[in-house]
């Protein structure tokens, strides 16, 4: 079958009908003297992206191989051939340099970025979970090593023993694996797999606390009950560990508590309302609450899909006081409990009582009950909330079980557990030295109160509709340190913001999700764990600590390199001993240990310990090879750019909390242009310093790191402290693909596009997507209507010389001043162009699973076209520099470095070195 060919894109030279930037766009224009670049030629995200889109279409990628790697948000089919896949596991460089001097002098990030739970493509095979009954899956017996068994490990004696990958240990071989072949040992076959485990890896009770966030309530039948003294437990994360005074607990399905704010603001604003309605339909779809005869025959199928049915839930309200709601079978409605204590919160009664009910078997009291809530309060005068409170509340009721809490909040909280007052204006703070006030939180029990969650093993996410600030500095810690996720919509409208609302507690329920979770990375040795990035709570840098954790959280983990006094603390005194006796020459284990230079191969293996939702205490084991490196161009060579932008993102949100924000933008054009002068000096010495010479695995790292310096996290303009907080916990704990979505939205050319575009091509069966065009005015037409996505919000952008069939096709109107009332979302018309632009919508949102905000934009006529703006990152705005300017400034740092013969880069005070890789 013939396709149609798609035309070419607008080459800007030629173009006869140019966009002029808006004069309301603010930016910063390259001072002085500019290198010469072609526009035209300069390294192009959408001709990347296109590319990798053609060729994944045609091939699968092999982890095993020398395939390049897919980018991160293509639309890929992986085949685990013993490495996890890149969406599980994806290093900043595909080629380990052997030594640090060696990493040193390249200057490039060495890390993984950790996604244990991510979601595959639904053609590629599931993750296989394995039971080994109660001795557990087989792990190397060395106690500073403990890694379980891979397909990277070798096998001698005829299979008997097997030689640990990442230490060299000898083992033996499990008594299962005498009696089957290899090709049935999926462990011994796929990167990524999940262990059943047994009692000896069930999670441990919390420790014990001078000060709760809330009155412990004891309970008969209390799940705090296995503590036995002679158990020892191995601990998957190290040497074994005697729980004598915590013991462990069972693992149960993951049970949900949903908090709701009842005050002035959430009844009035319609978020109350807005948030009970968002939970019937995902009970129980649209339907009506049941007649009080009906016999409840079809209460089984009427479930919805996305809800876990082994799970139960509670309901907590709040404003100056906290309600508990007891759904006791056989009552004709909830009954209602009121603790006025909001200081020293407890619970009314035991959390395994009915206070928990089950969406299936209490469908007639808990669906009638949250009909009814709205109107419980709809004369309520109470404008303040005890936010605080509701989470130490929440907390009461799944300490005992972990579980899944979900606020439903408006206001700053300003009485009870945490209170906080209003702050003084935050103007005279922006892009000052007193920057990191505004990020850290304000009083320290907001912290023990997620350290508290996570011991817990509860996960908090927020979903806050504010009308003006409400200080997600202090109160976003709870859900950055627990793993949850902080939904924002400001001035909350119900007609507007239902159906995004909607979608992402549907994407919070339907995800793969976790509890009572540890993450470890174990590496081979030379190597070790520097430091994590993401929503997670770091006690050590050993492993990290989440209260949930699911399949859009990802998790940097950076490396270093052991040192001989690393190596020395390891040290026995037999080993010590045996030092002494040989002269002070080491052994050749330790040598190993020293540098990676002898080795061929590196090894990495994360393993995270987890209960399932449906109650399965697993361990999810990833396991990557990777070849060791002498020379820096292979070094470049196998750098992977996304996975460097991800950490220079991740670790800059991180550094927001210590340092002003004018120094981390310093800090992040340092360490662009000295990464790239260390290639210039190591790879291309021979060029002239005139010549723009860019590293062939990061030809596209400088639009990216510009896009990173104009988010609003990071930009110099005046932005709101809960803007900035909100895109800092994001980034912090997006995965790659989704970070890279936001930092650089993708601008798609919907006019003058063949016919085939929005249908599925019969030979790939997937979705023909528009041509993807450069991110900036200068690619546009006024004639042309384009659609721009950044993975939240979604924009159609009409010129003004949009012809009047194109108005009709999308709107039912024959001109731009036809458009009396903006729509929230494309009007379902009965015409090609309408259907086909909707089918590349929904694809969009599938991928994420979130349904956009939707923002038409005609222009010259709408005051939000400068958000548009603000988003085309190839132009000059967000008081940064557009793509040509900061490449050439780029260029100027390096060429006056290696005029000057300096090894490093100084922008403004700050130097790369200041960075901690």
């Amino acid at each position: 079958m013939n396709r149609a060919r798609r035309p070419p894109p607008i080459n800007p030279s030629t173009n006869t009908n140019p966009i002029q930037q808006p004069p309301h766009s603010s930016g910063t224009p390259l001072q002085g003297l500019r290198t010469k670049l072609d526009p035209e030629q300069i390294p192009s995200t959408a001709i990347q992206f296109a590319a990798e889109e053609d060729r994944w279409s045609k091939e699968s990628y092999l982890t095993v191989g020398n395939q390049p790697v897919p980018l991160s948000a293509s639309e890929y089919h992986a085949i685990d051939q013993g490495n996890s896949t890149p969406r599980f596991l994806r290093p900043t460089i595909y080629a380990i340099p052997s030594s640090s001097d060696l990493q040193s002098a390249t200057h490039v990030p060495l890390g993984i970025h950790v996604t244990p739970l991510a979601q595959q493509a639904p053609e590629e095979a599931p993750v296989p979970v394995i039971d080994f009954g109660e001795d557990g899956p087989p792990r190397c017996t060395n106690s500073e090593c403990r890694s379980y068994i891979n397909p990277w490990c070798t096998w001698e004696g005829g299979g008997l023993r097997w030689i640990c990958n990442l230490c060299g240990a000898t083992n033996d071989a499990p008594a299962q694996y005498l009696s089957s072949s290899s090709t049935e040992r999926l462990e011994l076959q796929r990167g990524t797999v999940d262990f059943l485990v047994p009692s000896a890896y069930w999670a441990l009770n919390p420790p014990e606390r001078l000060i709760h966030s809330f009155v412990p309530v004891g309970t008969e039948g209390n799940a705090f009950k296995h503590n036995p003294p002679e158990i020892k437990s191995p601990n998957h994360l190290g040497n074994l560990v005697t729980p004598r005074e915590r013991g462990t607990r069972d693992p149960t399905p993951m049970n949900y508590v949903f908090a709701f704010d009842t005050s002035l603001e959430a009844v009035q604003g319609g978020f109350l309302s807005s948030a009970c309605k968002v939970l019937i339909d995902l009970l129980y779809g649209d339907s009506q609450p049941e007649n009080q005869e009906s016999d409840g025959t079809d209460q089984q199928t009427a479930i919805s899909p996305y809800w876990n049915p082994e799970s139960k839930l509670a309901i907590i309200t709040f404003d100056r006081e906290l309600c508990f709601y007891d759904f006791s079978p056989g009552s004709s409605q909830a009954s209602m409990m009121v603790v006025s204590d909001i200081d020293e919160v407890f619970v009314p009664m035991p959390a395994i009582s009915s206070l928990f009910v089950d969406p299936v078997d209490g469908r007639q009291l808990l669906q009638q009950f949250l009909v009814d809530l709205p109107n419980r309060y709809a004369n309520t005068v109470c404008a303040q909330a005890a936010m605080g409170s509701s989470i130490a509340a929440s907390l009461a009721l799944l300490s005992q079980t972990g579980g899944k809490v979900v606020i439903f909040g408006t206001c700053l909280p300003k009485i009870g557990l945490g209170m906080l007052a209003d702050r003084e204006s935050e103007k005279s703070v922006y892009s000052s030295e007193n920057d990191p006030t505004l990020f850290q939180p304000r009083e320290n029990i907001w912290k023990e109160l997620a350290e508290e969650c996570v011991d817990c093993g509860v996960g908090v996410s927020i979903v806050l509709a504010p009308s003006r600030w409400s200080d997600l500095g202090t109160i976003g810690i709870v859900p950055q340190l627990t793993g949850g996720d902080i939904y924002f919509h400001p001035k909350f409208d119900p007609e507007r913001d239902y159906a995004v609302l909607y979608s992402q507690m549907r994407r919070m329920l339907d995800r793969e999700t976790g509890y009572q979770a540890t993450l470890k990375l174990r590496c081979t040795d030379g190597l070790h764990v520097k430091a994590h990035y993401g929503v997670c709570l770091e006690r050590s840098t050993s492993e990290a600590e989440l209260g949930t954790i699911d399949a859009d959280k990802s998790i940097y983990i950076s490396l270093d390199y052991t040192s001989a006094l690393d190596n020395l603390s390891h040290l026995t005194l037999d080993t010590i001993s045996s030092l002494i006796n040989q002269g002070g020459s080491r052994s050749p284990a330790h040598s190993q240990k020293l540098s990676l230079s002898e080795q061929k191969q590196a090894f990495f293996q994360t393993a995270l310990l987890y209960t399932t939702t449906s109650g399965e205490r697993r361990v999810r084991v990833c396991n990557l090879n990777l070849p060791v490196v002498s020379l820096a161009g292979n070094v470049f060579r196998y750098g992977d750019y996304e996975g460097v932008v991800a950490a220079m993102a991740k670790i800059a949100m991180v550094q927001m909390l210590k340092r002003s924000l004018r120094e981390i933008r310093e800090s992040l054009t340092a360490q662009c242009a000295e990464l790239l002068l260390h290639y210039r000096q190591h790879c291309a010495a021979s060029s002239m310093a005139s010549q723009l010479i860019l590293p062939e695995g990061f030809t596209l790292l400088p639009v990216y790191i510009n896009s990173i310096l104009k988010s609003r996290a990071l930009k110099g303009t005046p932005v709101m402290s809960d803007v900035r907080n909100i895109y800092r916990h994001n980034i912090s704990g997006r995965s790659v693909a989704d970070l890279i979505r936001g930092l650089y939205p993708r601008l798609y050319k919907l006019h003058e596009e063949p016919e085939t575009m929005g249908t599925y091509i019969p030979e790939t069966g997937r979705l023909e997507m528009p041509t993807l065009l450069r991110s900036n005015y200068t690619w546009m037409q006024g004639h042309g209507v384009y659609l721009m996505d950044d993975g939240d919000t979604m924009f159609i952008w009409m010129g003004t010389d949009v012809s009047e069939e194109a108005w009709q096709d999308l709107f039912g109107v024959p001109n731009a001043h036809g458009l009396k009332e903006i729509p929230r979302r494309l009007p379902d018309l009965p015409n090609s162009f309408s259907t086909r632009v909707r089918e590349v919508i929904a694809h969009l949102e599938q991928q994420t699973g979130i349904i956009r905000r939707l923002i038409i934009v005609r222009q010259n006529l709408d005051g939000l076209e400068i958000d548009f703006a603000n988003m085309l990152m190839e132009d000059t705005n967000n008081d940064g520099m557009s793509y040509l300017d900061y490449l050439c400034y780029i260029h100027r740092l390096i060429s006056h470095s290696l005029d000057s013969g300096y090894s490093t880069i100084t922008v403004g005070s700050t130097t790369a070195k200041k960075i901690p890789w």
